[in-house]
């Protein structure tokens, strides 16, 4: 009920803060939902996954750069190197200048994933990166921001009544 009382003192600039508030906590929550499923996948894949090969069949290029960022988004059929799953069409994030053909080496994180891993590639831990780190991220935003609008008179104590500073 004091959050409610103190929504009805808020001025405009308040206000505004508040609409800043909710679109960056709006985005975080975004790219965290993103992350954490990519991160999951990442995470079973390398360390209890299967290893084994994708068939390349088509291939995009990510068009991010001529350096060491460039990257092909390619599509195939995964066989597991020990023969207990295929995957008729997976994805695979490859960065490298030229566009890779035949097969590339990966890693899956089952035989229902739909995203593999390139073998000594390491993306995945920037996904786990994300996860862990956007939520804490969004705290301390929260933080930052509740400190900006807190009322000149400071926040009422619930327990006493009077306003601490």
């Amino acid at each position: 009920m004091q959050f409610i009382a103190a929504l009805r003192q808020a001025t405009w600039l308040d206000w505004l803060l508040i609409g800043f508030l909710a679109t960056v906590t709006a985005v975080f929550v975004m790219f965290w939902s993103w992350s954490v499923p990519a991160a999951w996948d990442g995470l079973r894949a390398n360390f209890v996954g299967s290893s084994g090969t994708v068939m390349v069949a088509s291939c995009e290029d990510l068009g991010i750069g001529k350096d060491l960022r460039h990257g092909w988004s390619c599509r195939g059929r995964f066989v597991a190197d020990d023969g207990a799953f295929e995957i008729e069409s997976v994805r695979a994030v490859v960065k490298r200048q030229a566009r890779p053909g035949g097969e590339l080496a990966v890693r899956a994180s089952g035989p229902e994933a739909e995203t593999v891993w390139p073998a000594g590639e390491v993306e995945w831990i920037a996904a786990v990166v994300l996860a862990v780190g956007l939520p804490f991220a969004v705290l301390l935003f929260l933080r930052w921001l509740v400190d900006g609008i807190r009322p000149v008179t400071g926040w009422p104590d619930k327990r006493s009544g009077t306003r601490q500073r």
